[in-house]
């Protein structure tokens, strides 16, 4: 019973008993039987984690956070990557609840607003990433993308610099929506241009920021959805003779590794992902297990300024 109790986390254990058996499970490479335990407790000790792209480090870091914690509670994760299909997420909505998950983390989900509450119901628990929806009893963690995106231009404007463009997100992306109403509203040119790319990867953020340059050669900064579009800028004003920052600026959005080590190093907004990964994942067990905790928190970004845009 002993056993049991500290494996379950059940009913207060003394530390050095605690302690005493963790250590003969080790000793003994000793592993719970989930099967066991979903059967006895209702529970599968696993969660999934849907994200739009795996491929993008600002997720790939969540998920390394999430798995942390998971991982200390006994939690198996099981990971899908959407591709930014909103077909493709349903699908996998409906494959963990096959799989009786014990709760659900969404991050930046492209499902409808109609369509999102209905399945999010499917499931025990869930935790939203992202996306600012009347859920019933979904926990909610949003960028302040609006703030985030103000500091970055009143940065740029600060440095004197007025003509400004910028390398928008998707269409289907909240965050990319918020972000680009947010600079139209505060840059000092109404009308700024504005180039769209539905996948923020490297390749995509070069060949708008060559559209975008070569339509407007006297842009002073270049303001990107995400890191890895803006170290594509990077890649076209070089390409294009511009040089950074006398010629233009350029800023991006999640301070990923990369930003650090490209010449010029990448101003940008910083969020520790890890970090974040890890009080989600926290939030989700709390909701598991029946706790009353905070259902909507906001997570502020931090600016980063480095050589692109000093």
């Amino acid at each position: 019973m002993t056993v049991s109790r500290v494996i379950n986390n059940k009913a207060p254990i003394k530390p050095e008993t605690r302690q005493r058996v963790m250590q003969v499970i080790r000793d003994l490479d000793f592993e719970p039987n989930h099967i066991a335990q979903s059967l006895t407790g209702s529970r599968s000790y696993s969660i999934g984690v849907i994200v739009v792209d795996i491929a993008n480090p600002f997720f790939a870091e969540i998920t390394a956070g999430i798995e942390t914690v998971a991982w200390q509670h006994n939690y198996n994760v099981i990971l899908c990557n959407t591709q930014e299909d909103p077909m493709r997420e349903r699908q996998v909505m409906r494959m963990l609840e096959a799989k009786q998950v014990d709760g659900v983390i969404v991050c930046s989900t492209r499902l409808p607003d109609g369509d999102l509450p209905t399945l999010l119901q499917m499931f025990p628990a869930s935790l939203l990433f992202n996306r600012d929806i009347a859920a019933e009893d979904a926990i909610v963690f949003m960028l302040a993308d609006e703030a985030g995106m103000v500091s970055l231009v009143k940065h740029l404007v600060a440095g004197g610099r007025r003509r400004l463009g910028m390398i928008a997100g998707g269409s289907r992306s909240r965050s990319a929506q918020r972000r680009l109403g947010s600079f139209r509203k505060i840059v000092p040119d109404k009308d700024p241009p504005v180039e769209r790319i539905e996948t923020a990867h490297i390749r995509n953020g070069f060949e708008a920021a060559q559209r975008l340059i070569t339509r407007r050669p006297d842009l002073e900064a270049l303001v990107c959805h995400n890191d890895l579009a803006a170290i594509g800028a990077i890649q076209a004003c070089n390409t294009l003779g511009k040089r950074i920052p006398d010629d233009i600026a350029i800023v991006g959005c999640d301070d990923i590794p990369l930003a650090n080590l490209i010449a010029p190093k990448l101003t940008t907004l910083r969020v520790d992902r890890r970090a974040l990964g890890e009080l989600m994942v926290r939030n989700l067990f709390s909701h598991i297990a029946g706790e009353r905790a905070d259902r909507r928190h906001v997570i502020r970004h931090q600016l980063v300024v480095r050589e692109s845009a000093p």
